[in-house]
């Protein structure tokens, strides 16, 4: 529990610049390599790319990997982009294992509307078997989406002139459940998953929210 909080503490230090996928390497804890690069895809809910960095300490004689994720849409390239703060770790250290991760992130946007940015906090738990070379677990997550700021558009005020600028609170969430698996050899990991994507009310569906996410990603060490 200790190690979690400071996961957490990790991740909301960086509470200023955050959204995309963290480093998804499930094989920190196997390998002595220290510094980790990462190449992802994911499609959530547009298909989207991530470049990220990770780098693994030890505290408390528990490994811990932060990382930094910057991701854009492909379909938005230039308008949209993303950044990711993210810690994670094993809880048990075994075969059959738990690796938890959390991370917080936001979104900054720019379209025919508004210009602004958004921001969420996710917990991720992957309970599985974790060998040396390969790996398979579920996969479930909690995304809390948490504040938006907005700037509206010349535009947008010639038909709303009563819309204000500023912070706008978010109430809303997703749950993900699914499986998640990958595979390790010569210092690259590959590893992919799909999950179901809910509200975490069960009941508001908006429109636009694809009912699967998934994502498929590579890792390097150094």
């Amino acid at each position: 529990m200790r190690t979690l909080m400071l996961i957490i503490l990790i991740s909301t230090i960086s509470i200023s610049i955050a959204r995309s996928q963290g480093i998804q390497n499930n094989f920190f804890t196997r390998s002595e390599s220290k510094t980790y690069g990462h190449l992802s895809t994911e499609l959530d809910p547009s298909l989207s790319v991530a470049l990220g960095v990770g780098h693994v300490f030890s505290i408390q004689e528990k490994k811990v990997l932060t990382s930094l994720a910057i991701n854009s849409p492909l379909a938005l390239f230039g308008k949209s982009a993303g950044i990711a703060i993210a810690g994670s770790t094993f809880l048990l250290d075994n075969e059959w294992d738990i690796r938890t991760t959390v991370d917080l992130r936001t979104k900054f946007f720019s379209n025919n509307l508004s210009h602004g940015s958004t921001y969420n906090f996710n917990v991720t738990v992957n309970p599985g078997y974790y060998q040396d070379k390969w790996f398979s677990s579920l996969s479930i997550s909690y995304r809390k989406y948490l504040m938006t700021y907005r700037k509206h558009t010349t535009e947008y005020r010639e038909v709303f002139p009563e819309v204000r600028d500023g912070w706008y609170t978010n109430d809303s969430g997703l749950i993900f459940i699914g499986v998640a698996g990958g595979y390790f050899f010569n210092n690259v990991e590959l590893n992919a998953s799909l999950s179901a994507k809910l509200p975490d009310n069960f009941e508001d569906y908006a429109p636009f929210l694809l009912p699967v996410f998934f994502s498929l990603g590579a890792n390097f060490s150094f």
